[in-house]
């Protein structure tokens, strides 16, 4: 999670890792403004492991998928 800083990066796995009621307390605990930015660093967080899968894994099931719609049908 190259994106954010350390101190924020570390929050975020802080709260993703307390139970339901303790992550729920700890957002009712927050200004909308601060949930915003922690709503936006958890969705930074989302989308560079996605990237990292994808780079590591490549996108088989998609290939597949445009492979068969690139081959024409015989009948």
């Amino acid at each position: 999670m190259r994106h954010l800083e350390d101190e924020d990066r570390d929050f975020v796995l802080f709260l993703l890792s307390l139970e339901e009621d303790e992550f729920k307390m700890m957002i009712n605990s927050m200004t909308e403004e601060e949930a915003m930015v922690l709503l936006n660093n958890v969705q930074l967080c989302r989308e560079e492991l996605f990237d990292n899968h994808i780079e590591r894994n490549g996108t088989p099931e998609a290939d597949k998928i445009i492979e068969r719609i690139k081959t024409p049908k015989k009948s």
